[in-house]
């Protein structure tokens, strides 16, 4: 088994064939476009480094997040819709070797260097390159909400990213045939959760950023046939008021 195969979290070339993203466009990815794009995204980065990850609900934003943690980089998620001068303390603070954003946010950072681009979105190199020494069992850092001051890193390991993914998948019996619909950030545990279960099982996902509340959402639901949708009590509560 090569150091890759072990740091891998999801085994893709078992479902190649098999879709595993539904764009808004209708266009779809296969688990084998899906290796392919996200390994040619993280191809050249280097193992154990920080990468922010400015998250979207779009195939953009997943294709890299895959392609980041197969290949053993740490990736912070973030909203991308975070304030910029709170993403400037945090830049301040952790130094991130590399930047993943939405491509039209990519032109107000002209001192980075762009290196790789899919999708819409960017890879920017910050020139702060394995500014800390990174645990071998650190494969993921989420923040948390930071109401009760500023944001904290919660650290995942692989082990622990993988006994959840696996129990949620069996305890909802999910199998190739579900298609889920993206409801709640993917920076969100909730929503990473989803994306997670679903890749373990060679699931599809609908990747949409149209909300619970457009009439968009739910035609593009029933357009791609989605078996599930996720949501937290507030959802369903607008959609009771709906």
């Amino acid at each position: 088994m090569t150091d890759g195969t072990r740091r891998a979290v999801w085994a893709l070339d078992q479902y190649a064939e098999r879709v595993a993203l539904v764009c808004e466009s209708g266009k779809t990815l296969t688990y084998r476009d899906l290796r392919g794009r996200s390994e040619a995204v993280a191809l050249g980065v280097p193992q154990r480094c920080l990468i922010f990850v400015l998250c979207t609900n779009r195939p953009g934003s997943l294709v890299g997040y895959v392609g980041f943690m197969n290949a053993g980089v740490v990736p912070v998620l973030l909203d991308a819709q975070l304030d910029r001068e709170q993403l400037d303390r945090l830049l301040a603070v952790y130094r991130p070797d590399y930047l993943w954003m939405p491509s039209e946010m990519a032109g107000g950072y002209t001192d980075l260097r762009t290196v790789a681009s899919d999708l819409d979105y960017s890879l920017l190199e910050t020139g702060d390159r394995l500014a800390f020494e990174l645990s071998e069992e650190l494969a993921l850092l989420l923040t948390t909400s930071g109401s009760t001051g500023s944001r904290k890193l919660v650290r995942q390991s692989r082990q622990n990213i993988r006994s959840n993914m696996e129990s949620i998948a069996e305890y909802l019996e999910i199998d190739s045939a579900e298609r889920a619909i993206t409801t709640l950030p993917m920076n969100y545990t909730f929503g990473l959760s989803i994306i997670h279960s679903h890749l373990h099982r060679g699931a599809s996902i609908i990747v949409t950023e149209k909300t619970v509340v457009q009439r968009e959402f739910w035609q593009q639901l029933k357009t791609h046939r989605a078996t599930s949708l996720s949501g937290v009590p507030y959802t369903y509560e607008m959609l009771n008021r709906l």
